[in-house]
């Protein structure tokens, strides 16, 4: 059943300027296929058994739209329905009355349609066609697989929404195991399971939870990406930004423990107390922390700025260190520019002036 909030002519949704009454006598067909009220109501009982038997709808929703729908045929059989030209059709002119008789779940059995909006339990539950629906509830738009340019607001909402573009979802779970780009969720588990999306924009306490290729994404939580594995260009925000991200490059990190234990990173700048910590063979970094670099053992052509920068770093090369102990307790340091209080590194037959040679700058 095509669902009208408004209960307006279909084409109504899209121009907002009243139609002139020549407009209106075209483009209605009330007077020819209200004859048809019986085979559309019979109709519309079919399609809500079909949703109840696949267990979309409840049976207690079911029973409410079908008794709605009864109450419509009894009105038109004794001739106390009154058509309206403005609903253009049969069918239109149905729905608005079942709307008037049990409300917002008259929309319940919608499968198809743009510019909807749904307020209830279940809103658009099976809604899978593309268009600009806007759904309200616990699991509004609930098993949209293919529908973009989306609104759903509910803890479930575009849950299993496998393929969709352009929505914004706002849930505890919102857009879990949507593998769409360029959406914007917001919740706890926001785009929760999303395995293949880019260029989305997640917050929450786990946003992007488990995503392990998306690229260009933006996520904002205190473990947001975290178990990311393989995405790049992302910019990130949250206290384990990144982190077990093992094979992530060119992200923007910011947060407590930035890039934490990301091993194999490359051209990333990690900002956070212990940046780039435990990294042991990124390369060509900018980490700015109290500890940055931290624990870095392999890494080379790093820019390192922080009270501790470079500390523990025992093999880098070429790097580019700023700190009170730039470079202390550093054994294999190779071909660094260290300015700091105090600058300390292990002898090495390569190693240049800097070998434990203490600062006055």
């Amino acid at each position: 059943m095509a669902k009208n909030k408004n209960n307006q002519a279909i084409w109504n949704t899209r121009i907002q300027k009243e139609a002139s009454n020549l407009f209106q006598k075209v483009g209605n067909s009330i007077d020819i296929d209200k004859r048809l009220y019986k085979e559309d109501i019979q109709g519309s009982i079919a399609h809500v058994e079909m949703l109840f038997r696949q267990k979309v709808i409840s049976f207690k929703i079911k029973n409410k739209i079908i008794y709605g729908l009864n109450k419509i045929y009894k009105e038109i059989t004794y001739k106390k329905f009154e058509f309206n030209k403005k609903y253009e059709d049969i069918h239109m002119n149905i729905e608005k009355r079942l709307f008037q008789i049990i409300g917002d779940e008259a929309g319940r059995s919608l499968t198809t349609g743009d510019t909807n909006v749904a307020i209830g339990h279940e809103a658009l539950y099976t809604e899978d066609a593309n268009g600009t629906n806007t759904a309200v509830g616990y699991n509004a738009a609930y098993n949209n697989t293919t529908g973009n340019n989306n609104t759903a607001v509910g803890c479930g909402s575009l849950q299993a929404n496998t393929t969709g573009n352009y929505n914004t979802a706002i849930g505890n779970r919102s857009l879990k195991v949507n593998n769409g780009d360029a959406n914007v969720a917001v919740g706890l588990d926001a785009l929760f399971n999303n395995t293949t999306g880019g260029l989305n924009v997640a917050i929450g306490y786990k946003a992007l939870y488990s995503n392990t290729t998306a690229s260009h994404n933006t996520a904002i939580g205190y473990q947001a990406a975290m178990t990311n594995t393989t995405g790049g260009n992302n910019t990130v925000v949250g206290r384990r930004a990144l982190e077990n991200n093992t094979t992530g490059s060119s992200n923007n990190v910011i947060g407590y423990n930035a890039l934490f234990y990301n091993t194999t990173g490359a051209s990333n700048v990690a900002i956070g107390q212990s940046a780039l910590q435990n990294n042991t063979t990124a390369s060509n970094n900018t980490a700015v922390g109290h500890q940055a670099l931290m624990d870095q053992t392999t890494g080379g052509g790093n820019t390192a700025v922080g009270q501790a920068a470079g500390e523990n770093v025992t093999t880098g090369v070429a790097n580019v260190i700023v700190g009170v102990k730039a470079l202390c307790t550093a054994t294999a340091a190779h071909y660094n520019t260290a300015i700091g209080c105090l600058l300390y590194t292990s002898p090495s037959p390569r190693d240049g002036l800097l070998s434990r040679m203490p600062s006055s700058a």
